[in-house]
């Protein structure tokens, strides 16, 4: 890749903004099986500042899972299935580093 914008489009050209989202959760994962499903538990938990849980229809999660050698993708996969309600995409790259 020659620039950051083809990262970008390598990246995110498979989904499209959805009207009404107001915020996305970037979540980056590198190997990380043994928070991610804290992590994801603790998202559909939030509240807001009178105590009601956030409407799912105005925010999204976009997990990026890069190189993971363990089983963090599969744990994200099952909690996607598990749940419908939370717009949970799950990116898997294997986008190396460079080395000095």
């Amino acid at each position: 890749m020659k620039n950051p914008t083809d990262l970008h489009q390598l990246i995110f050209s498979n989904f499209k903004i959805k009207p009404g989202i107001k915020a996305s959760v970037v979540i980056p994962v590198k190997d990380e099986e043994y928070y991610i499903e804290k992590v994801l538990q603790s998202l559909s938990h939030q509240v807001d500042l009178d105590g009601n849980l956030l409407d799912v229809n105005f925010f999204e999660i976009l997990i990026l899972a890069n190189n993971c050698t363990d089983h963090s993708v599969d744990l994200i996969k099952n909690f996607q299935l598990n749940q419908q309600i939370w717009k949970i995409f799950l990116i898997e790259n294997n986008i190396r580093q460079k080395h000095f």
